[in-house]
């Protein structure tokens, strides 16, 4: 095959998986009793009717592209993180803490939580990363364990101590408005975190393509036999790894935060009433596989992805199909562009 026509069809390898999930979820759509023509038709002349809902994409698509640019950071390592979403929701706690219990001004908030939620989301994934350095422990299970427990305390402080007490709801109080991020798109809900993202990609980019800490995480990748022989010290890299990788998802929870909801509560991330399962942080897994671990691919991964969380909320509201029926779609989509691939 010419290498040209190679490249146009690996370009189409997305569009493709996406219209194989679609047509996958018209025949569930179908099974549930609902006229999957109907459906669609519905809910993306909804979706276009406005800007609001269209912004909505890139508001889901925010914490995907960060959390996403640090798993294929990770996954370059051959470290797999499968945790991204309890250290989502550690940055997200621990940038509020200092958001309610902080007085100072915008600029000083915006700094100290993002330290926060960086802070946050690397205590988190340090515990399975030193475990596989010191003691070889499997860091799939032990990163996606903590995943449970995080939001499990999370929401234990949500019923107690940070509990606003003027509402039944398991969720903090406001944090001040001088904490929150500025809208930059008037009509919608795209904040000032869509440059945090922007940054986020663009910084894992350069340290894995034009530095030397990414050349060795792409040795250690490769062989960490070969790499140890080679001089590199694979247990220095894979923690400097997941450090970053972890803050990177931490970061994620702080411009849900400041960005989003403006307070901590049970609905943080998608799925975070099951104990974090299919939340941001586990879509992001998909997000940097789809990618290839390709940082600056994550951009337009994370934006499918936002398309497909958003239109799925937008189908439960006007077409009565269930939102869980769209994650499938998001898992055969996903399925699909690996198959693809393959066959390419």
């Amino acid at each position: 095959m010419p290498p040209k026509l190679r490249a146009y069809i690996g370009w189409l390898m997305p569009v493709f998986a996406i219209l194989i999930g679609l047509l996958v979820g018209a025949v569930l759509i179908a099974v549930s009793g609902v006229n999957p023509v109907t459906a669609y038709a519905k809910t993306f002349s909804t979706f276009f009717s406005s800007a609001f809902k269209i912004g909505d994409i890139f508001v889901y698509a925010i914490p995907l592209m960060i959390i996403g640019a640090g798993l294929a950071l990770s996954f370059k390592a051959n470290f797999w993180n499968i945790g991204a979403e309890g250290q989502l929701w550690m940055g997200g706690l621990f940038a509020t803490l200092v958001a309610l219990y902080i007085h100072t001004s915008t600029p000083v908030y915006y700094i100290l939580m993002i330290c926060a939620g960086f802070i946050g989301g690397v205590l988190w994934g340090l515990i399975p990363v030193v475990l596989k350095a010191k003691w070889g422990t499997n860091e799939v299970l032990t990163t996606m364990l903590m995943c449970p427990i995080a939001v499990l305390l999370v929401d234990t402080l949500l019923t107690g101590p940070l509990k606003d007490p003027v509402f039944l709801f398991n969720q903090t109080k406001l944090i001040p408005e001088a904490a929150w991020l500025p809208t930059v798109i008037p009509g919608t809900r795209i904040s000032a975190a869509i440059f945090i993202a922007i940054i986020s990609v663009v910084l894992v980019y350069v340290i894995l393509n034009r530095t030397t800490l990414g050349y060795q995480i792409k040795s250690v990748g490769y062989s960490t036999r070969a790499a140890g022989f080679a001089g590199i010290n694979v247990s220095r890299i894979l923690v400097l790894t997941m450090i970053i990788s972890s803050g990177l998802s931490g970061i994620a929870g702080m411009t849900l935060l400041a960005g989003l909801h403006h307070r901590l509560l049970r609905g943080f991330s998608p799925g975070g009433t099951v104990l974090g399962f299919w939340g941001y942080g586990y879509m992001a897994i998909a997000v940097a596989l789809l990618a290839k671990n390709r940082p600056l691919a994550t951009i337009a991964t994370a934006t499918l992805f936002g398309f497909l969380e958003s239109s799925g909320y937008l189908m439960d509201a006007v077409a009565g199909v269930s939102r869980y029926i769209m994650i499938f779609v998001e898992a055969i989509v996903l399925l699909s562009a690996a198959w693809l691939y393959k066959i390419r």
